[in-house]
């Protein structure tokens, strides 16, 4: 078997077959794990923002 180009190509074959969805169900998930992530980053983050103690602008340092 020679060099193929795409996924697409070898579809078909029942050995590829596994590897082709697996590959679709990665690339599926993902974009959502990549928001998700992004999302629970930007609570965790807001919420130590609303807990940390005001700075003190009053201090001539």
């Amino acid at each position: 078997m020679g060099v193929i180009g795409c996924a697409m190509c070898v579809a078909g074959l029942e050995a590829a077959l596994p590897w082709y969805v697996a590959t679709a169900v990665v690339m599926s998930v993902l974009p959502f794990a990549l928001v998700g992530g992004l999302a629970l980053w930007v609570r965790r983050h807001a919420k130590n923002a609303a807990t940390a103690p005001p700075l003190d602008s009053t201090r001539g340092d």
